[in-house]
């Protein structure tokens, strides 16, 4: 959730609840590759605000903003909880997970937060929601059929909706072709002139970061992933005492595992 990046709100959650009701909260989030994680965060801004750099400019201009911030208020970048509650460069400080995780666990007990890797979760639905339920105390049996069909009513509702837009007004493609679309054709020939759209590589929805600026945000993250790895480590004991969920329970190996091993597992 958004929200996570903000230092102030686990201690905000946990003042707004009851003594009695604080055990009874639970905390999900699903992590992606911080890397991936930030081209995705530019390609949704690409198409909300249309920027003029380049996925390749933005990145190495913001990695510049970090290195200057953290110079100004003469704290270690390689230090995520000192980096993290700076608020240097924001979109890529998000990416530092271990500082935003341990917010939590320092005001709530680390067996109500579980930690979901993302890829997991796309590839393993099924095992992934299987322990969500039992971790968020509902019933079973959400699975398989019943998730399918709730699945097929939404897909139902979705589809509803946009029959009824299209019966409404001409198709976005019909409008463009003829030139009765009028605002359409203009956003899109604004989206063609300011370079937007060949930020993204066509066919994959996903922005290109060069090897440079690759290369530069792979040396940025390394000891924040490390430092998450070895948080997990530390937290995850068994969920069953009172550790972390990880999700997929096979991230974090039973006999332990090395902060890297837990990492690649996590993201890969």
């Amino acid at each position: 959730p958004g929200y996570i990046e903000c230092p102030a709100v686990a201690e905000r959650i946990y003042r707004s609840y009851a003594p009695d009701l604080r055990p009874q909260l639970r905390f999900m989030a699903i992590l992606r590759d911080p890397v991936s994680r930030l081209r995705s965060w530019f390609d949704h801004m690409v198409r909300k605000v249309k920027p003029d750099l380049p996925a390749d400019a933005w990145a190495t201009m913001g990695l510049s903003e970090i290195i200057d911030c953290a110079r100004r208020r003469k704290i270690d970048p390689r230090v995520g909880a000192l980096l993290f509650a700076s608020n240097c460069a924001q979109p890529i400080v998000a990416g530092l997970y271990a500082p935003q995780i341990m917010k939590f666990v320092s005001r709530f007990a680390a067996s109500q937060i579980a930690i979901i890797g993302f890829k997991g979760y796309v590839a393993r639905t099924e095992h992934v929601l299987s322990h969500l339920q039992t971790f968020l105390g509902l019933p079973m049996g959400l699975g398989g059929p019943a998730a399918a069909q709730i699945d097929s009513s939404r897909a139902d509702a979705r589809a509803a909706v946009r029959g009824q837009i299209n019966a409404s007004r001409p198709p976005l493609a019909d409008a463009v072709a003829s030139g009765d679309g009028g605002q359409p054709r203009q956003m899109l020939e604004a989206i063609h002139k300011n370079g937007a759209v060949h930020h993204i590589r066509k066919g994959e929805g996903m922005s290109t970061f060069g090897p440079r600026a690759s290369t530069a945000l792979d040396a940025f993250y390394k000891p924040h992933i490390r430092e998450l790895g070895e948080m997990l480590l530390r937290r995850a004991r068994p969920h069953s005492q009172g550790g972390l969920l990880v999700l997929p329970t096979d991230v974090v190996p039973a006999n332990g595992g090395t902060p890297e091993s837990v990492t690649h597992a996590l993201f890969a």
